[in-house]
C-alpha cells in the first residue's frame, strides 16, 4: 500500500520456494510512522480495503496449495 500517507505500508506475498515447503505470508514494512492527516486516513482507509482483498485472496490461494483438497474459507 503506498499513498500521501506513506510508502511499503503492509506489502505482502505469498512465498514459495521449494515445491515441498509450506507456503507463507511474508509481510514487508518500512518501519517508519507517518503522522496522517484527516484526508490521508480516509485515503488509508479505501486503501486498507483494497489491500485486505488483496490478502484475503492470497489466503485463498495459500490454503489451495497446502490443502487442495480442503478449500476453507475464513470468516468475512
Amino acid at each position: 500500500m503506498t499513498g500521501s500517507y506513506g510508502n511499503a505500508l503492509m506489502e505482502f506475498a505469498v512465498i514459495h520456494w521449494a515445491e515441498d515447503a509450506v507456503p507463507e505470508i511474508e509481510f514487508v514494512g518500512d518501519g517508519s510512522w507517518p503522522s496522517l492527516n484527516l484526508e490521508q486516513v480516509d485515503e488509508l482507509i479505501a486503501d486498507f480495503d483494497r489491500h485486505l482483498q488483496s490478502l484475503r485472496a492470497a489466503r485463498e490461494h495459500m490454503a489451495l496449495l497446502t490443502e487442495p483438497s480442503v478449500h476453507r474459507t475464513s470468516a468475512s
